[in-house]
C-alpha cells in the first residue's frame, strides 16, 4: 500500500470547526485509500480535540491506529545552498529535481548526491544534499515515470512526453 502524509491540525488557530463528523477507523481507511489511489499525498483534518472524540465517540485509543499507516515517513533534504526540502520518503533525485522547478526536472542528465555523481533514479535519503546537473535543451525519457514517485514529478513528465507526441496529419482530406 503507498503510504501518504496526514496532518491533524486540531486547535490550529485556537478554534474548533463550526461542524464536524464522527467516524470510525474502519469507515475511514477506504477514504484515505481512495484519497492514495487518486494520488494524493496529503490529508489534512481539522477541527476540536481529536483525541478525545476517538475515545469517546468510536471507542477507539488514538494511539492504537496501526492500520492506518498515516504517519507516512518523509524525508528532509537539502540543496546546494542549504534550502530545506521535505519529500516522501522513497522518492528519487527527479522527484527533488521536479520538487525545485518543472523545468530543472526536464532539463536534468544527473545528480551530485553528498558530491558523488549518481544517476536520476537514485533513491534519496534522509539529510542528502542534491545538486542537479542539467542539459540545454530537455532529455525526458518515458522510463523516467518508473523512477518518478512523486504526482508532480510523473504529471510533469507525462505532460511534457504526450507534447512531444504528434497527432496524424489528415491526409486525403480537403
Amino acid at each position: 500500500m503507498k503510504k501518504i502524509q496526514f496532518l491533524d491540525t486540531s486547535l490550529r488557530d485556537g478554534f474548533q470547526s463550526v461542524f464536524g463528523a464522527r467516524a470510525l477507523t474502519d469507515d475511514f481507511i477506504p477514504a484515505v485509500q481512495a484519497g492514495v489511489h487518486a494520488g494524493i499525498e496529503n490529508m489534512e483534518a481539522g477541527g476540536g480535540a481529536r483525541f478525545q472524540a476517538l475515545f469517546m465517540y468510536c471507542g477507539e485509543s488514538a494511539f492504537d491506529m496501526d492500520s492506518l499507516r498515516l504517519a507516512s515517513a518523509s524525508i528532509q533534504v537539502y540543496t546546494p545552498h542549504g534550502e530545506v526540502r521535505t519529500l516522501p520518503e522513497g522518492c528519487s533525485a527527479l522527484d527533488f529535481a521536479f520538487n525545485i522547478h518543472e523545468q530543472l526536472g526536464l532539463h536534468a542528465t544527473r545528480v551530485r548526491i553528498n558530491g558523488k555523481i549518481r544517476q536520476l533514479k537514485a533513491r534519496l535519503m534522509d539529510g542528502d544534499q542534491i545538486d542537479v546537473e542539467t542539459a540545454e535543451r530537455p532529455t525526458v525519457l518515458p522510463k523516467w515515470l518508473e523512477w518518478a514517485v512523486t504526482p508532480r514529478a510523473r504529471n510533469s513528465i507525462r505532460r511534457y512526453l504526450r507534447s512531444k507526441v504528434k497527432p496524424p496529419r489528415n491526409v486525403g482530406k480537403s
